[in-house]
């Protein structure tokens, strides 16, 4: 997003610049592991576990990406 596009998300997600963008099943990681994930767009990202069922991912443009961990 640049910073030229008009402001559509809510002020609480823009100054946390966290968002839970996807759901994946769970791999067996445990919380404090990375481990690489395709996403649905077809891009490879590391994704550190940070909870049982979270874990977050840093996307193209250095933005920390949240995810859901399914059981």
């Amino acid at each position: 997003i640049s910073s030229s596009t008009p402001a559509d998300t809510s002020l609480a997600e823009s100054s946390s610049s966290v968002s839970t963008v996807l759901s994946i099943p769970n791999t067996g990681a445990k919380i404090g592991d990375k481990f690489y994930y395709t996403l649905p767009n077809g891009d490879s990202v590391e994704i550190l576990k940070t909870s049982q069922n979270s874990g977050q991912y840093t996307d193209g443009d250095g933005k920390v990406q949240k995810v859901y961990i399914a059981d």
